[in-house]
């Protein structure tokens, strides 16, 4: 009794699977709105670092929802899903694999912009992300949370070497470096 009361307070607090696939946000600095995406890339990178979000820690959170399994290659990666930084997350029993995640941030020039003028923050935005050490890998970027069968697909993608990446942050040496002309935007 008491096992199935903690098994549903685990349940209750597991944010929903959307639906419906999340529109593709545009983070390449080339494209259409070179300066907003820009703008974008950075605020992403800024959070990556100031949340420390490395592949240890990704690693180390216990996500309370089990979404099932991905197969990449092989290799089995289990998926979970919980409220903290790291919404989704695969994580391979092979410690050498990376450590893949969906990051929420914000537009921090708009959240600026919007705390000057008194308005509501804008949207979160979510990123995919894969972490070796310390190195974290931005593949996707979207402009909801992805649902559960476009994340499976994405993370089959970057997994499995079919996708370009838009940048990676070393969060121990602070260096940044943008792959230009990304299609994965």
């Amino acid at each position: 009794m008491i096992t199935t009361a903690i098994f549903a307070a685990a349940l209750a607090s597991c944010p929903p699977s959307p639906s419906q696939a999340a529109a593709a946000l545009d983070l390449n600095p080339t494209g259409g709105q070179g300066e907003r995406n820009a703008q974008m890339l950075v605020s992403a990178t800024l959070l990556l670092e100031a949340a420390k979000a490395d592949a240890a820690h990704a690693r180390a959170v216990a996500e309370p929802c089990p979404l099932g399994d991905v197969q990449v290659a092989g290799a089995a990666w289990d998926l979970g899903a919980g409220d903290r930084a790291y919404v989704r997350r695969a994580v391979s029993h092979d410690a050498a694999k990376p450590v893949a995640f969906i990051f929420p941030f914000s537009d921090v020039a708009a959240l600026l912009a919007a705390a000057k003028a008194h308005t509501p923050p804008p949207a979160t935005r979510y990123v995919l992300v894969t972490g070796v050490g310390s190195v974290d890998t931005v593949w996707r970027a979207y402009e909801d949370l992805p649902s559960d069968a476009q994340l499976r697909a994405d993370l089959a993608a970057a997994l499995g070497g079919e996708a370009e990446p838009i940048v990676s942050v070393d969060l121990a040496t602070k260096k940044v470096t943008v792959f230009v002309g990304s299609k994965n935007g």
